[in-house]
């Protein structure tokens, strides 16, 4: 009966945790060794941080960026040795909107990024004003996330559920036509994501990216936690 119990226990956990994580991508240079990790200097990271309040439209938020940044400040030193007594490399505008734009154009989200992400080099003029810093591995950190008000989730779950409703009434008669279709994702009060690019300013690539995306608050130390211990596992 304990066993049983336990087993139990172990399938409501995991339920939880695949409930909370949406997906997770992945890539690895072969060029990649785990002690680069601790050999990195960093770039400001790129915040999205925003709320929703009126229909699916979000407002970036800059007060929730500040908070984001801060977790990460603080949280990181577990994950890379001597961080904590690094600066991040200060870009000019014009290179830091060119490397956004680079990372946005190969971020991963399917498997034909899984090869660009090798095939574009990133922009030599990128990696010229990086390593006039000193740095050769560099790590930025893509993060995005929202909240919706109360009122706005109460307002679209309920629509979703007399929606809900609706289908299921009409799937007793097409039963037969609905078999392989994919269930329908809920609408979430929350959702964050946070992406690590691992750059090689020498060679012009990305040697490690990793994105975790959970559906928690994105400005709750335990969710930055849980993204950056995903982000981290070898």
């Amino acid at each position: 009966m304990c066993r049983i119990r336990l087993l139990g226990f172990g399938l409501l956990l995991c339920g939880f945790l695949s409930s909370c994580t949406r997906y997770a991508f992945h890539f690895v240079s072969p060029d990649y060794r785990p002690e680069l990790l601790n050999q990195t200097t960093l770039i400001s990271p790129y915040l999205y941080q925003g709320i929703i309040e009126s229909g699916n439209k979000i407002q970036l938020k800059d007060s929730l960026n500040y908070q984001v940044a801060t977790l990460l400040d603080e949280q990181l030193p577990k994950h890379l040795t001597g961080i904590e007594n690094l600066l991040p490399i200060s870009l000019s505008p014009r290179t830091r909107h060119d490397l956004e734009k680079y990372l946005f154009n190969v971020r991963l989200d399917n498997e034909y990024n899984r090869k660009k992400i090798r095939r574009v080099r990133i922009p030599e003029e990128i990696c010229e004003e990086i390593q006039q810093d000193g740095s050769r591995f560099v790590i930025v950190f893509v993060s995005d996330g929202f909240s919706r008000t109360m009122s706005n989730y109460n307002s679209l779950a309920s629509l979703e559920k007399v929606t809900k409703t609706a289908l299921t009434a009409s799937s007793i008669a097409f039963t037969s036509y609905r078999v392989g279709i994919p269930n329908r994702r809920y609408i979430q009060p929350h959702s964050s994501s946070l992406e690590l690019f691992l750059l090689d300013t020498q060679n012009r690539e990305i040697l490690k990216y990793q994105r975790n995306k959970l559906d928690l608050p994105p400005t709750n130390p335990f969710t930055i936690r849980q993204h950056l211990m995903a982000l981290f596992i070898e």
